[in-house]
């Protein structure tokens, strides 16, 4: 088998893990940055990697010198503070591209190539009280989730040529994460995650490890099998326990060697505009001061609602979770993390010793908002992690 992995971060490391130790005669993987250090360990020496940028045609070409059986197309522009235009170019754009030259190399083929798309259990909102099914409209709320589902409405008009799976996993965590559920962890690590919303929102996650078995058993799943079960190839992934936000932080928070000012979490309720005012607020400072945030406005609204994605579907044609307990697997990325110390997180530590300097120096601005984060914020300084 020959396979092109797009993106070579959290998701697509994850994935090179895995195929490595799979039968394969060559693996290609490519992004728009430059090669990542891990690709020079021993193992991975059966990888090509191949420096391009999706969005732009140049180049695309040499992905597919050589046959191809099978793209996992996960790179992607995955940032709640990027610009519209920033990930409709990244996600929309790029997998359009990367369809047309797919499809063309396709046709030049003996056998159609399969494409497992990455989409996002965003896309569907927050208007589903209930459990969400594929079956389920779309209405993404966010500038990334409306990039996410513009871009698998981009990759099905390519459907008559490739063999399009896409899957939607639910808030993705594991080992070599540094955004969304991590940043999360990080955060209550930090103290800086010390309250929540007055509802307290019930939600399924996704172990990286079940997002990559997922894929890869779609990836050999005979399709006329699956379009039995149903006409429309869209899988949602996620595991079986929506558990509410106070149980699983209270857990996670438990699993910290260091506590950062409480013996547990505290599970303040608080209303949501402090949420809200308090990304406005970190937002203001990364744009004024050219730093990442710490959080951003729209990724705290993941805090306010249910997300309940069902994973029946994938699980009635054959795939078997390998962490169906949110928990279980918590308490492995969490002890991964507490063996790295938390030294990924650089642009975080970044943001806070900007704070801390900004506080030290009276310069944050007096508001409600600025009066408890300075606070907190006093509390997490005043003690050493």
């Amino acid at each position: 088998m020959n396979y092109l992995v797009t993106g070579t971060g959290f998701v697509g490391r994850n994935i090179l893990e895995f195929l490595v130790n799979q039968p394969h005669e060559k693996i290609t993987t490519t992004d728009i940055k430059s090669k990542p250090s891990y690709l020079d360990n021993e193992r991975f020496k059966t990888v090509t990697f191949i420096q391009t940028d999706l969005a732009d045609k140049k180049g695309l070409e040499a992905l597919f010198k050589e046959p191809i059986d099978t793209i996992f197309h996960t790179a992607a522009l995955f940032n709640f503070f990027a610009s519209y235009k920033q990930l409709y170019k990244a996600n929309v754009l790029g997998t359009r591209n990367l369809c047309e030259f797919a499809a063309n190399a396709s046709k030049k083929q003996s056998k159609r190539i399969r494409m497992i798309n990455w989409s996002s259990g965003a896309v569907y909102g927050n208007n589903y009280p209930s459990e969400i099914t594929e079956d389920c409209c779309p209405h993404p709320e966010d500038n990334y989730s409306n990039s996410k589902y513009l871009a698998e409405l981009e990759a099905q008009k390519f459907s008559s040529d490739l063999e399009i799976i896409t899957i939607r996993p639910a808030a993705i965590y594991g080992p070599y994460s540094k955004y969304g559920d991590a940043k999360v962890l990080y955060l209550l690590k930090k103290g800086i995650l010390f309250a929540l919303p007055f509802k307290d929102a019930r939600n399924t996650h996704a172990h990286v490890n079940d997002v990559v078995g997922a894929a890869f058993f779609l990836s050999n799943v005979n399709i006329n099998d699956a379009r039995k079960q149903s006409s429309s190839l869209i899988y949602n992934i996620a595991d079986d326990t929506p558990y509410p936000t106070s149980k699983v932080l209270s857990f996670a928070y438990g699993r910290f060697k260091k506590k950062p000012f409480f013996d547990r979490f505290p599970n303040i309720h608080v209303p949501n505009t402090f949420f809200i005012r308090s990304a406005q607020l970190v937002e203001g400072l990364s744009k004024k001061y050219k730093l990442k945030p710490l959080f951003e406005r729209d990724s705290v609204d993941y805090l306010f609602y249910d997300h309940i994605i069902s994973n029946r579907k994938i699980k009635e044609l054959g795939y078997q979770f390998k962490y169906p307990d949110t928990l279980v697997g918590l308490k492995e990325t969490i002890d991964w993390y507490e063996s790295k110390n938390w030294a990924m997180f650089t642009d975080e530590e970044k943001f806070l010793e900007l704070i801390e300097k900004l506080y030290e120096e009276k310069q944050l601005d007096i508001n409600i908002t600025g009066i408890i984060l300075k606070t907190l914020l006093k509390k997490c300084f005043s003690k050493k992690n």
